[in-house]
């Protein structure tokens, strides 16, 4: 029997959940924690991923590009190591035979472009992205770090141009997030913002974004995409448990 890989920290309460329901399905699952992902054995050829020697099916990725895979390595080496490692992974979550919530590009794992990546390829597309003006000393609303998903307070006028800030038109927003068919907060929309927000899915998930967060203007133009959404609600992440393991335990890719 193949085993599922989930890779989060040891206090992610929605891979706890997911593993809970793998366990209750029968299925074989190993959590790897992303500071010994360096240390950890693992192969993969044309199709398939080993871990341990042990064939890995299906993957629960949580771990964000810039965090430190190689806390067991001198400090020396771990800057090489997480460039490796980053590498690795990113070849393996590609693998057509493997089932996973994500199918990073490359550029997401080493220049850490983050929600960009993904409201680039929206754009591309024809989905209604929400207007942002980067680096306006006259722009206001809300804040749209490079780094995060949420909107905060903008950053000081004289500020702004230095940090290229990412403004928003307002505050209002709505967090929708969505895994396998299940769409958590996009209720709140008009049909019509709805819409927009299901066709951002329909390229987000041949794009190689299975289960992620879109923040959603009130207009359902989207704002920005959190591929590794921090989940912390225990109502929701009762909704996403069972999806996110029906997503890692298909077959592959081509499911």
């Amino acid at each position: 029997m193949t085993l599922k890989a989930l890779i989060a920290w040891p206090d992610d309460k929605l891979t706890g959940a997911v593993a809970e329901r793998l366990s209750q399905r029968g299925e074989r699952w190993r959590w790897l924690v992303p500071a010994n992902l360096g240390s950890t054995s693992v192969s993969i050829d044309a199709q398939d991923l080993y871990i341990d020697g042990e064939h890995a099916s299906g993957v629960l990725w949580r771990a964000r590009p810039e965090a430190d895979f190689s806390v067991e390595f001198a400090e020396a080496d771990r800057v090489f190591v997480d460039s490796e490692v980053r590498s690795f992974w990113l070849a393996a979550l590609n693998l057509p035979g493997l089932a996973t919530t994500i199918r990073p590009d490359a550029a997401l794992f080493f220049s850490r472009s983050g929600w960009m990546l993904w409201r680039d390829a929206l754009g591309r597309q024809g989905v209604s992205l929400s207007p942002l003006h980067y680096g306006s000393p006259q722009s206001a609303g809300a804040w749209l770090p490079y780094g995060t998903s949420r909107l905060r307070k903008p950053p000081p006028p004289a500020v702004r141009p230095q940090l290229g800030a990412a403004v928003a038109r307002s505050m209002e927003a709505v967090e929708v997030l969505f895994a396998r068919g299940l769409r958590c907060g996009s209720e709140l929309l008009s049909p019509a913002a709805q819409a927009n927000v299901e066709r951002a899915v329909r390229v987000l998930e041949p794009g190689g974004l299975a289960f992620g967060e879109m923040l959603v203007d009130t207009s359902g133009s989207i704002l920005a995409v959190d591929a590794l959404p921090q989940v912390d609600d225990l109502a929701m992440i009762a909704r996403l448990s069972s999806p996110l393991a029906d997503l890692i335990s298909a077959p592959s890719d081509r499911r």
